[in-house]
């Protein structure tokens, strides 16, 4: 059967303010995953996010919500989730064949002398709780990554995960000397300040600078994958959020590559 890519417009349910849905019907859900969201809940039982999307949605604990695949608790973006087992089965085979294309921005420190370039590194726990590492030893693990946009002393990619992997960007990035601009795990800052991309910036003796942003800077864009019930090939897409965008524009403004 000839795919085609399928053309639904959804908007997000106004009731529904802290988890946006991006596609519903009655066989999956996608949502962009706000920053500090995470995905199942911890050891102390904390958070969970079916849990919250079931309260918001009035959804009934008998209606089927379940996890497809994950990102970071600080990552954005989109997610998907299936209604029913059977359509949990179906859309975890398309991840595991890696039929599903899964593009993510990610805004890094330092200027690569190529434009693009793929990262095979295998990768394994490094011993410390949370931390992954490069290691021979470990599962193997591919990014694709190109320059979506060059400033001074920083970069937009285009992060295309071949496979997933725990931590996989934020590790490969490291490996090739281009950390994410935020992520003490891996190589970045604390957060990134205004007076550090800002010439001539005035601090101010009455309060402490606030960070354009204090997270990992790692968005899921969209994620492309065949709807197992129409065989319809399908791109979900997201809009990056405040933080991100404006920190962006901050760096547009004051760090423009000049060539």
């Amino acid at each position: 059967m000839v795919q085609r890519q399928a053309a639904w417009q959804t908007m997000p349910r106004p009731k529904i303010s802290e988890i946006p849905i991006l596609y519903e019907d009655e066989h999956l859900l996608a949502i962009n995953k706000p920053a500090g969201v995470l995905v199942v809940p911890d050891r102390a039982g904390r958070g969970g996010l079916l849990r919250t999307l079931r309260q918001q949605m009035e959804l009934a604990d008998e209606q089927d919500l379940r996890l497809v695949h994950r990102i970071d608790r600080d990552t954005t973006g989109v997610l998907l989730l299936a209604r029913s087992a059977d359509m949990q089965r179906a859309l975890s085979d398309q991840f595991q064949a890696r039929r599903v294309t899964k593009t993510y921005l990610a805004l890094v420190t330092g200027q690569p002398a190529a434009d693009s370039g793929i990262i095979d590194q295998r990768i394994a726990r490094s011993g410390k709780p949370g931390v992954m590492r490069i290691d021979p030893s470990g599962k193997r693990a591919i990014t694709k990554w190109r320059i979506k946009q060059r400033f001074c002393g920083y970069c937009l990619l285009e992060c295309c995960p071949v496979t997933g992997r725990t931590h996989q960007i934020r590790v490969h990035l490291q490996h090739i000397d281009l950390p994410l601009v935020v992520d003490p795990l891996y190589g970045g800052a604390e957060a990134l300040l205004l007076s550090q991309i800002k010439p001539r910036y005035k601090h101010s003796s009455r309060k402490e600078e606030r960070p354009l942003i204090s997270r990992v800077p790692l968005h899921a864009a969209s994620v492309r994958f065949t709807h197992p019930a129409r065989g319809e090939l399908v791109t979900i897409e997201a809009p990056l959020p405040k933080d991100f965008a404006a920190t962006l524009k901050q760096l547009e403004k004051y760090a423009p590559l000049r060539r």
